[in-house]
């Protein structure tokens, strides 16, 4: 457990001194089923006898293979922007979190692949059945008790009209009995994790004042400053991450990409979405669908935010610590909604081959600047 954890690595970079108290960082509030995949790898290890070593290959492995299957299904069922999911999930941050013996992988796998069965029942692509009403559910459900700040992407199927149903009494009934299975999960989940997380600090910091109770305090009294310095943030300087983040949705830090690979990453998820075509089944739903992904956009922002906030940031802290871009890796395939929406303009050959290049150069030689410094 915790404590002998701490007993035991407490001074090991101390040798000959006194021990003192550390915090065993890897304690956090992942749940055991997030790590599924990689159960399975261990356990084909362990009824193979092979090396410990192995364990670790073969977890990756299958958790590799678990977010392929799961991403190959997703991609098939996207209704347009087949590519713009392609193309995010070949990014090399996406590809190293499939490979981790992590929960990462799982979430971006399971978010990506309910906002593209979402928006194949809206496109009238698949048929809403019983057997598919449920699988969506489990879905919403076990999105929601992995981590909490993606529970909002778990809500994006509730943007299905009520008319696409078989029938009326079809929809009231399946809405009602997923509400309530998210409502209990996300609550049982919430406070099972709570107690586990308030007193472990994530990533002791010297000089960092991190107290999770006395900053929940301090959010419940200055919410409406926190919610507007939170939205502000990403477009100061102050933010130690978010800088490298908005590119860094290939990697945790910018600099270590050359500017060519982040402009021709930027060039790849520009392709993507211009090659998203309309769906003219969504015509009818279009402010519905922009202003619901829009909400999911920004609501999981400050849930992340918020996480970070109370358990990487020092209480009062007019920055939050330690957001990376990859942790909005399963928001990505929502930005597929606008162009499936809303017509698009056909701009012409030369702004394409000459104003995009252009464009995105510039973006990328600043976003360096500014990560250098």
């Amino acid at each position: 457990n915790t404590k002998k954890l701490n007993k035991k690595y407490g001074s090991i970079h101390n040798v000959g001194k006194q021990k003192a108290p550390a915090i065993f960082t890897s304690t956090v509030f992942y749940p055991p089923w997030a790590y599924i995949p990689s159960v399975i790898g261990v356990l084909i290890a362990k009824l193979s006898h092979l090396p410990l070593i192995w364990y670790v290959y073969l977890c990756r492995i299958c958790s590799l293979l678990a977010w392929i299957a799961i991403t190959a299904i997703a991609i098939r069922l996207m209704p347009s922007g087949k590519w713009l999911l392609v193309t995010i999930a070949l990014l090399p941050t996406s590809l190293t979190q499939a490979a981790t013996i992590s929960a990462d992988g799982l979430v971006n796998g399971l978010s990506w692949l309910i906002i593209a069965l979402t928006l194949a029942i809206i496109a009238k692509q698949v048929r809403l059945r019983w057997s598919i009403l449920g699988v969506l559910t489990f879905l919403m459900v076990y999105l929601s008790i992995i981590k909490e700040s993606y529970w909002l992407i778990a809500l994006f199927p509730f943007v299905v009209p009520i008319s696409l149903f078989k029938t009326r009494l079809q929809g009231i009934v399946w809405r009602s009995v997923s509400a309530i299975g998210l409502a209990i999960a996300l609550v049982w989940f919430t406070i099972n994790s709570t107690k586990k997380v308030s007193n472990v600090v994530l990533t002791p910091t010297i000089g960092v004042n991190v107290n999770t109770k006395a900053q929940m305090h301090y959010l419940v009294h200055h919410l409406m400053a926190f919610t507007i310095r939170a939205l502000w943030q990403p477009f100061t300087k102050s933010f130690d991450t978010i800088y490298l983040g908005i590119v860094g949705i290939y990697t945790n830090r910018l600099i270590y990409l050359s500017i060519l690979i982040i402009g021709l990453l930027f060039f790849a998820l520009y392709w993507g979405t211009r090659n998203t075509e309309w769906v003219p089944a969504f015509s009818r739903y279009r402010r519905r669908l922009a202003l619901v992904a829009a909400l999911i956009i920004v609501g999981t922002y400050l849930l992340i935010a918020t996480s970070f906030y109370l358990t990487e940031t020092s209480v009062g802290a007019a920055a939050i610590n330690s957001i990376y871009g990859r942790y909005f890796l399963p928001l990505l395939p929502l930005l597929a909604v606008f162009p499936m929406a809303f017509r698009q303009k056909h701009y012409a050959a030369t702004a394409l081959t000459v104003y995009v290049p252009v464009i995105i150069s510039i973006i990328a030689l600043a976003s360096t600047i500014m990560s250098i410094q």
